[in-house]
């Protein structure tokens, strides 16, 4: 799981939920595994509820009500 974490902290769409993470203080390990751990739940939920993945529910609060 930390490497998916890796590879989608730098992915478009989850590199601001990693840099939120981040600049809530954690660290670069912390943030992975927070990150990872999301991931998980979100692959969890879309296989239960057989759901389509939208990235823009993962962002943060502030991220995403903009408009």
């Amino acid at each position: 799981m930390y490497l998916a974490a890796f590879a989608a902290s730098h992915s478009n769409a989850l590199k601001p939920l990693y840099a939120h993470i981040r600049a809530r203080g954690f660290s670069t390990t912390e943030s992975m595994v927070i990150l990872g751990r999301k991931l998980l739940h979100v692959a969890f939920a879309i296989w239960c509820e057989s759901t389509v993945f939208n990235p823009e529910q993962l962002l943060p609060k502030t991220a995403w009500r903009k408009t």
